[in-house]
């Protein structure tokens, strides 16, 4: 009764982070199994499984529709500008750029620091350095790089169909920068070749097996080669980490902010989360080739009912096919 009051209560009595109530089940269901398997002195340490008695919830999961076609795209691209602001802005509680010009005033007026580091409650050094222009100067402020990491991203979720977890995995020395000759009516194009190792991806850890994802797009491949570049000579260096090919664990709080900026109202409940990119990923694969077999495989999908929960028609298209039953 406890556990099922846990799981019924609201995300900020539980404490933990906000997940699905299914997910949470499952996660508990998994740990009082293996507690069960789990013996001490030959003694089970529990000796069943108290989640049999609360019923799982059916209907519960959200599914995602909506398509996140291409404006939607663009504006996600363009908001990556605005993530690429001035780095180190002054934030204080006792300042604010008033006070810092009118201390600044003062000062040139011929008044002590001292007396007005004591008047404004901070100290002599802060007041020296706001003075000389070393701090609350945005001359001196650097302009960060955050919006350059998101839009490479955005290129591995769109073009690539990666997952959130296998986008911050991919390293340099993963990219096979011998490209692919492809003949496409009459032109031959340029493809390269990812291998991404089985600690790397969602069904590796269960086969074992590489799987790889192929970079065709123009902006894609450029981004590659301007990575190659960069990091030149570090092979464990991450192509879509930081701008110095450090890791990163997530970039979740960094997409909720893209997704802010561009005007999106995204949220799991409104089925429309950074997971939403890799289907539109996948029906725009059907789309264009009109072969699921060759959608599923570019989906990297076990079964192909999967994939098939991932392709969503576009709303223009439905709307078309209602209006094509007067003919």
């Amino acid at each position: 009764m406890q556990i099922e009051r846990w799981l019924n209560a609201a995300q900020k009595e539980r404490g933990w982070t906000d997940n699905t109530w299914n997910r949470y089940y499952e996660l508990l269901n998994t740990v009082f199994n293996r507690a069960i398997k789990w013996k001490t002195s030959g003694v089970s340490r529990m000796a069943v499984n108290p989640m049999a008695a609360i019923e799982k919830k059916t209907g519960t999961k959200k599914k995602f529709e909506t398509r996140v076609e291409e404006p939607t795209e663009q504006a996600l691209i363009a908001a990556c500008d605005h993530l690429n602001r001035p780095q180190h802005r002054p934030h204080s509680r006792l300042l604010t750029w008033e006070t810092v010009n009118t201390l600044r005033e003062r000062v040139a007026a011929g008044e002590q620091q001292s007396k007005l580091a004591a008047e404004y409650g901070i100290s002599r050094g802060l007041c020296c350095q706001i003075i000389k222009g070393e701090i609350w100067n945005p001359s001196k402020y650097r302009t960060g790089t955050k919006g350059d990491e998101m839009r490479r991203r955005l290129y591995a979720a769109f073009d690539l169909g990666l997952r959130h977890g296998e986008i911050v995995k991919v390293q340099l020395k993963h990219v096979d920068f011998k490209p692919i000759k492809v003949a496409i009516e009459g032109e031959v194009r340029e493809v390269l070749a990812i291998a991404l190792p089985p600690a790397v991806t969602k069904g590796g850890k269960t086969t074992g097996e590489i799987e790889y994802v192929y970079a065709g797009t123009e902006r894609l491949k450029l981004e590659l080669a301007k990575r190659r570049f960069a990091l030149k000579r570090k092979p464990e260096a991450y192509v879509f980490g930081t701008e110095a090919g450090a890791s990163v664990k997530t970039f979740k709080r960094m997409w909720r902010e893209l997704f802010k900026l561009a005007g999106l109202d995204y949220g799991r409940a409104k089925g429309l989360t950074w997971h939403t990119i890799r289907h539109e990923f996948i029906s725009r694969n059907i789309e264009n080739t009109g072969d699921p077999v060759v959608t599923q495989r570019l989906a990297r999908h076990k079964d192909g009912r999967t994939t098939q929960g991932y392709i969503h028609a576009r709303e223009s298209r439905v709307m078309a096919a209602v209006v094509r039953l007067n003919q």
